[in-house]
């Protein structure tokens, strides 16, 4: 039997839309955390319940509610996205599903390696984004697991868009703090 040549091209391993955002604005966005609820970053397991291991992950997280305050933020991540998606990943998106989370990293705080796709609310995640909003640390990169560690270089407002598939990190805040915004970009289904 012939078959013909898949089409698809592999999707691109990683995004980087630089200037994303203004450093003014990334400011704003960090100052949300005097007005939502604080919540420590927890581990899901296979059973969908949320513990607390900070052998494994370390950060404060505050989610920031899709409300008409904060409407904008979903829109411009999700355009840009669908954009990058269109001409990079290819995948089928339908949208934010999740809060966004505003991350705060102080020093010894991390997340091992993981991925953001799992079981049941998280199966259907495609496309994991992060929007860095300080560089005032030491230590606290991302970095992708593509074959090799790779750390991603990343700037004030910068956006990083990566499947969410892909095994990833923050390597522990040396010194100063990491400050990031992050979400995922679902699908009404998961990859098959």
């Amino acid at each position: 039997m012939y078959l013909e040549k898949p089409v698809n091209k592999k999707p691109a391993p990683f995004i980087n839309v630089q200037h994303f955002l203004t450093q003014t604005e990334c400011a704003q966005i960090k100052a949300t955390a005097q007005d939502v609820e604080k919540w420590t970053g927890k581990v899901h397991s296979n059973t969908d319940k949320s513990t607390k291991v900070n052998s494994v992950r370390e950060v404060d997280v505050y989610p920031i509610p899709n409300s008409s305050e904060y409407n904008y933020l979903y829109e411009i991540i999700f355009d840009a996205v669908k954009e990058c998606n269109n001409s990079h990943f290819n995948f089928d998106i339908a949208g934010i599903f999740d809060n966004l989370q505003l991350l705060h990293y102080k020093k010894g705080h991390h997340y091992d390696w993981h991925t953001d796709i799992g079981n049941g609310i998280y199966a259907n995640r495609k496309i994991s984004v992060s929007v860095l909003l300080s560089n005032d640390c030491e230590g606290g990169e991302l970095v992708l697991k593509q074959g090799a560690d790779r750390p991603i270089h990343m700037e004030v407002g910068d956006m990083t868009m990566f499947p969410s598939y892909v095994l990833h990190k923050i390597t522990p805040v040396t010194k100063g703090e990491r400050w990031s915004l992050v979400t995922w970009i679902q699908d009404i289904k998961p990859f098959r």
